[in-house]
């Protein structure tokens, strides 16, 4: 375990020698050294697999999100959460669905069928 972890140490300076000799910056302070149990995340999305995933609270906020829009409606929603306008706050949803969609096509089809079954108001 110990040469493992000495081996990656290794290579994390190699790669900041080369970053370094090209001109570039490595930010240190989001760099580190992920254990094979721990859950990875990069760009926002979870890279524990083969494939990216959505973090759990990313969908959880969309859950939430389209449960209230369609329990107190999204007027009540919006004012609940902070966000001034419905306007804003309905293209900032439909964004995270489309993101979620292109990351998992099944429940980004099943949050944007709960989407579109919103009533919003006129703008």
């Amino acid at each position: 375990m110990v040469k493992d972890k000495q081996n990656a140490l290794d290579l994390m300076r190699e790669v900041f020698e080369v970053l370094i000799s090209l001109g570039f910056t490595p930010n240190y302070k989001k760099t580190s050294l992920v254990h094979s149990g721990k859950r990875k995340i990069v760009t926002g999305l979870v890279v524990n697999s083969d494939h990216p995933t959505l973090p759990k609270d990313f969908k959880i906020y969309i859950k939430n999100s389209l449960y209230y829009c369609k329990k107190i409606g999204p007027l009540e929603h919006c004012k609940r959460i902070g966000f001034k306008s419905v306007l804003a706050f309905r293209q900032h949803l439909k964004g995270k669905i489309l993101f979620a969609k292109s990351i998992d096509p099944k429940l980004g089809a099943l949050f944007e069928s709960d989407y579109f079954k919103i009533i919003w108001p006129d703008a």
